[in-house]
């Protein structure tokens, strides 16, 4: 019996732990990728998933426009999967689940990018891949 129960609670354990530590792709990554893309790395390379979810959430932000110009491109949105320029307007409400990968925006190595967004009087602001991976890195720190 204790035989029995020791076993019972080293699979409870082992189970829970492995569910802690399985990372799920956000949803907003299926726009570009298959969920089978994610197989290779749930159990191999979380860390690339949890990258991927930061990205795609903490890559950019969106402000009001400022007083002063700033050099900036139009946004656009694009097909995910081809890449393609799409001829849409974009709207306010287009910014409240905004998703990176929706539009024409990639960031630089070294430079923050930035887009004006319509005629919606905000800008947005996409973060160096440096300052990304910088925020990524302590934000795992904690």
């Amino acid at each position: 019996m204790v035989k029995t129960t020791s076993l019972f609670l080293l699979f409870v354990i082992l189970f829970i732990g492995s569910a802690i530590a399985q990372v799920n792709p956000d949803s907003k990554l299926f726009v570009k990728y298959e969920p089978s893309y994610f197989n290779k790395y749930q159990h191999k390379n979380p860390e690339i998933i949890e990258y991927m979810n930061f990205y795609v959430n903490h890559s950019w932000k969106i402000i009001n426009m400022p007083d002063k110009e700033v050099q900036s491109e139009e946004l656009k949105k694009v097909d995910p999967k081809t890449g393609s320029l799409l001829d849409e307007q974009i709207v306010v409400s287009d910014l409240d689940n905004f998703n990176i990968y929706l539009y024409n925006c990639k960031p630089d190595q070294e430079k923050r990018k930035y887009y004006t967004i319509g005629d919606t009087k905000k800008m947005l602001i996409i973060y160096s891949h440096n300052e990304i991976t910088d925020k990524f890195n302590k934000r795992n720190e904690n």
